[in-house]
């Protein structure tokens, strides 16, 4: 945040600007302090600047720019005032900092400005920038060396040399393959002894020659059918190979990860840890460009954070070690991002990276359901493209039916006792028509099983659920509509599921009740029914509450699929107010 500042002290008395966001810095521009140092030449005009501070500038800008800035005009004044200490005091309390002169005489705060500065901030530099605690009760706070640069009226911030590329490049920490998938979804993981078909056809794609092969595969299907599980199981495999650059997985309404904004310096960061030779390169690029970061294109922060650094760094480690076996980045879910222009043109970048660097080590796979936008820039000779559905077996589905019965079987008193004076279920041909009627839907036969087996129902039996399943219509719509019926009825319902389905980031469950003014229980008797489709926390104050698939959204925002529970986007008015 900037302050023009014409030099009047009297309009500066009016000076207003609204708030800086929470993660970001105000700093006044180097033309203010040159210009406010000129104008304060007595002690009366210097009395009317610290109030001033004080009473418009402390909440709405940078605390430990503006205390510096006002210890350093006293003391440029300080022979000329009467009582320093009775200006000191002020300044502390304005700050909320002890009440004691000896401030004054220890190192300033961490903050090398631009060049402007250095004069009117001398002597900052004959001592080195310590860390000073400026805010009492913040969380997750930490305030570093940096130099602040003013560029056509942007503010920018550099580090110095001993910041973390973590802190220089601020990456989305629940993006990859390492992420909580619990708290983070998609919670999707290839079920052991199921994708095998899939999951070779990607390394050997992943394997070959560089001189016969696609730097790009595009792996498609539709809602469910294992995309983000499959795009799991190969990071983990490239990475226990030591191949695996990087991996984002985008997520629809979970903040940064279903934007472009932060995609590349995650990318980046990960870069870094995974060949430690990208690093400095990473680093130049940010330093000879201080605007890189926060106002430079996705194209451009790829191209200068990602590709240039891994080719300079393929060039250190030996090209012919990397030839045979190229490294891997992993993007899941890439119709889950909101930013479409963006996402346009980083296929055509990347496209174009490939094209005139035929020969650099890198290959991504990327996975997403057929959207027009993606759809019309990568069906192209230099992507290879591979429909899901061509790759699903029907084993798949039986072994993924036959061992969650058997798990559930071992837990369940009810299902145990059926059984000893029934014979075994669920039969044979009960799991033949639960497979031909899941369709090769993993993310249906989940939620079906979890429908079939829910303990929440009361009124039904496991053995009365499953024929009930197999009149249901294929699909995830029919099943939503009649799992989320089971709390239609409760107070709240509509307010909760409307709540979920236009939150920006998840919420826990107390934060759900805040929002809506009601008590924590009361979201809980609404969410317990609704377990075969939603995941609900251990807690209900830290973890969040998430769906288990973006198509509930998408199911709930659809007036002509949801009917009577449909989420109107204005009902985003009604949380505002």
């Amino acid at each position: 945040m900037i302050i023009n500042w014409n030099g009047d002290l009297a309009s500066l008395k009016g000076l207003s600007s609204p708030c800086v966001q929470a993660n970001r810095w105000g700093a006044l521009d180097p033309g203010v302090c040159g210009n406010l140092r000129s104008a304060v030449t007595s002690p009366s005009q210097l009395l009317s600047v610290i109030p001033i501070a004080e009473a418009r500038l402390t909440r709405q800008h940078n605390p430990a720019v503006i205390y510096e800035a006002c210890v350093r005009f006293h003391r440029d004044f300080s022979e000329s005032l009467k009582s320093p200490r009775f200006k000191v005091e002020r300044l502390h309390a304005a700050f909320n900092l002890p009440p004691s002169t000896e401030r004054l005489n220890r190192p300033l705060p961490s903050f090398t400005l631009t060049p402007a500065f250095d004069k009117l901030w001398s002597l900052m530099a004959e001592h080195q920038p310590a860390h000073v605690a400026l805010f009492r009760n913040a969380r997750n706070l930490r305030i570093d060396e940096q130099q602040n640069y003013i560029i056509n009226g942007n503010q920018y911030i550099y580090y110095n040399d001993k910041t973390t590329l973590n802190q220089l490049l601020q990456p989305i920490l629940d993006a990859c393959h390492h992420r909580d998938r619990k708290i983070a979804p998609p919670n999707s993981a290839c079920f052991p002894g199921t994708r095998k078909n899939a999951i070779c056809m990607i390394v050997a794609w992943a394997n070959r020659c560089l001189l016969w092969n696609n730097h790009v595969l595009w792996l498609h299907g539709f809602v469910g059918c294992g995309k983000s599980a499959i795009a799991l199981a190969i990071a983990l495999k490239f990475e226990r190979r030591n191949r695996l650059v990087a991996s984002f997985f985008f997520f629809r309404n979970a903040g940064d990860r279903s934007k472009m904004k932060r995609f590349a310096t995650t990318l980046a960061c990960q870069l870094a840890s995974t060949i430690s030779e990208a690093a400095p390169f990473i680093r130049k690029a940010v330093t000879d460009e201080p605007g890189l970061l926060h106002s430079g294109s996705v194209v451009a922060q790829l191209r200068r954070l990602v590709y240039e650094p891994f080719k300079a760094a393929v060039k250190q480690v030996g090209r012919f070690k990397t030839f045979f076996k190229p490294f891997l980045i992993v993007l899941d879910g890439l119709d889950e991002c909101e930013d479409r222009n963006e996402v346009e043109a980083f296929i055509d970048d990347m496209l174009d990276f490939f094209k005139k660097n035929p020969l650099v080590p890198l290959r991504f796979l990327i996975t997403s359901r057929v959207e027009q936008h993606i759809k019309v820039h990568l069906e192209n000779d230099q992507v290879c493209l591979k429909n899901l559905a061509n790759h699903c077996s029907r084993g798949d589905l039986e072994t993924f039916m036959r061992i969650c019965f058997e798990a559930e079987k071992k837990c369940n008193p009810v299902i145990r006792s059926y059984i000893r004076n029934h014979g075994d279920w669920p039969t044979k041909e009960d799991n033949d028509q639960l497979v031909d009627h899941i369709g090769g839907s993993f993310i249906f036969a989940s939620a079906l099983f979890k429908y079939i087996v829910d303990p929440s129902d009361d009124q039904s039996t496991p053995m009365d659920r499953l024929p009930h399943t197999l009149n249901m219509n294929p699909g995830l719509d029919n099943l939503y509509s009649t799992t989320l019926s089971r709390s239609q009825h409760l107070p709240h319902f509509l307010q909760i599921i409307s709540t979920l389905a236009l939150m920006f980031e998840p919420l826990p469950i107390t934060n759900i009740a805040q929002l809506l003014e009601i008590e924590p229980y009361e979201v809980v008797r609404v969410l317990v029914n609704l377990q075969a489709i939603i995941h609900i926390p251990g807690t209900d104050d830290e973890l969040p509450v998430t769906m288990c698939h973006t198509s509930l959204r998408d199911f709930l925002s659809t007036e002509n699929r949801s009917a009577s529970l449909f989420v109107p986007p204005s009902y985003h008015l009604k949380l505002s107010y």
